[in-house]
C-alpha cells in the first residue's frame, strides 16, 4: 500500500514539475502584434508611381483586409479580388508580398511599420512594384 501511495505521489510530483516548465518557457513567448481587419489608407507619392502599379481603380477606395493567423497574413486589396498578398509581421513591422509562381518573381512588395501611439492604429509604408522606378507611400487607419 505504501508503494502505491508513493508511486501516485511521484506521478503527481512529475506532472506538476512539468506544467511548471512549460510555464516558465512559455512566459517568455510574445504574440505578434494585431493588425487584422479592415484599413483604410491614405496614398502619395508621384503620379507615375500611382500609374506604373496599375492599380488606379483601387486608388479611388483603398482599403486593405487583413487576415491573420499568428505571424502569418493574408492581405486583400478591397475591390480587386483577384490580388492577394501573403506576408508576416514581426514586432512591430509588416511585409508581404505577391509573388507569381508561373515566373518565379515578386510581382508587388508591401512593407509597412505599425504605428499604436495614436487611436486608432495607423500603418506606414510603401507599396514597390519590380519595374516601377517611384513607391507608392501610404499611411493607413484601422476602421473595423
Amino acid at each position: 500500500m505504501l508503494k502505491i501511495f508513493f508511486g501516485y505521489i511521484g506521478m503527481i510530483g512529475v506532472t506538476l514539475l512539468g506544467l511548471i516548465g512549460v510555464l516558465r518557457l512559455g512566459s517568455a513567448i510574445e504574440a505578434p502584434a494585431s493588425v487584422k481587419g479592415t484599413w483604410e489608407f491614405r496614398v502619395s507619392g508621384p503620379d507615375t508611381a500611382v500609374q506604373c502599379t496599375g492599380l488606379t481603380g483601387w486608388i479611388r477606395n483603398p482599403e486593405l483586409q487583413i487576415s491573420q493567423s499568428g505571424p502569418d497574413l493574408t492581405i486583400h486589396f478591397h475591390n480587386t479580388s483577384e490580388i492577394t498578398l501573403t506576408g508576416k509581421v514581426q514586432d512591430l513591422s509588416i511585409t508581404a508580398a505577391l509573388e507569381n509562381p508561373e515566373i518565379g518573381n515578386t510581382q508587388m512588395m508591401l512593407s509597412l511599420q505599425l504605428n499604436r501611439s495614436h487611436q486608432p492604429d495607423k500603418l506606414q509604408g510603401l507599396l514597390r512594384m519590380p519595374n516601377c522606378v517611384d513607391s507608392v507611400q501610404l499611411v493607413g487607419t484601422k476602421v473595423q
